[in-house]
């Protein structure tokens, strides 16, 4: 069985492509030959955003914003992941996302929104899970690992940093940074930090 992801995320990336085509920032030419074959005809067919694509497709295609951007891989990838998740909080259709949810400000009330948004954005894919809660070794931290992602490229990796803290910008209200690594290649921690982020002791 394929690893699959909902087409909101293909349809944003494919589009992105397409307007660089058209721009002339590249030729369609350069763009397929980064392309496997079964991803070339969403060039000119619109990914339905309910239904499931290959996550690697989508992979391929953000390797191809992110060279195009010419700059830092990780950052490149991490704006496509804020502008994703500002992209989803639009569409109305998910709530746990929404720019003025606030997390709150107690314990529970942190960890129980945290676990609320890491369960939205594995719905998005059809395969691996996500974890929530202090960070073991920083108290004043936040961890989210992701397990059973040996088949998630590394650049939806960074696209998923970004748009975890997009989302989690917006719930605390305050600057802070998410980092990520990948201790195993079925397992990524993103870990959230900020001067300000709510004491967990």
């Amino acid at each position: 069985m394929r690893a699959s992801v909902k087409g909101i995320f293909l349809a944003g990336a494919v589009a992105s492509v397409r307007r660089a085509i058209r721009d002339g920032k590249v030729t369609r030419e350069q763009v397929e030959v980064r392309l496997d074959g079964p991803d070339v005809p969403f060039l000119d067919e619109k990914a339905d955003p309910g239904l499931w694509y290959p996550v690697v497709t989508l992979g391929h295609f953000l390797d191809v914003l992110a060279d195009l951007d010419g700059g830092d891989r990780s950052e490149a990838l991490q704006a496509i992941g804020r502008a994703a998740a500002d992209m989803a909080a639009h569409t109305g259709r998910y709530g746990q996302l929404d720019p003025s949810r606030k997390a709150g400000e107690s314990h529970s009330e942190v960890l129980r929104y945290g676990r609320l948004v890491t369960s939205v954005i594995t719905a998005f894919y059809d395969f691996s899970r996500m974890s929530f809660g202090p960070a073991p070794e920083e108290p004043e931290a936040f961890q989210i690992d992701w397990f059973d992602v040996a088949d998630l490229p590394e650049s939806n990796r960074f696209c998923a940093q970004g748009f975890i803290e997009r989302v989690a910008h917006h719930a605390a209200s305050r600057a802070l940074s998410v980092a990520s690594q990948r201790p195993a290649p079925d397992h990524i921690v993103f870990i959230l930090r900020s001067h300000n982020l709510y004491p967990l002791i």
